[in-house]
């Protein structure tokens, strides 16, 4: 069981720079370690790097869509 009180790695892909930039503002603020992508191969990239605890994607991105992007995580995230 994780400790409820430990910051979360959360990982946002979304193609729309003003959505990400809020999520990139909000999360530290909330004490979380953030990163950003904006279509769904750089978040697959992100998400090998950080192992998130949360993925927040949009569903239509260039590149691969959120679907597919979490698709590919979850695989990688189940073979580990």
């Amino acid at each position: 069981m994780s400790d409820p009180s430990r910051p979360l790695r959360i990982a946002v892909a979304d193609d729309d720079r003003e959505t990400r930039a809020y999520f990139q503002e909000l999360l530290p603020r909330l004490g979380h370690q953030v990163v950003v992508a904006e279509s769904g191969r750089q978040l697959v990239e992100q998400c090998r790097l950080l192992d998130p605890d949360l993925v927040i994607t949009d569903i239509r991105m260039p590149d691969l869509d959120g679907i597919t992007a979490a698709a590919e995580i979850n695989r990688a995230s189940a073979s580990r």
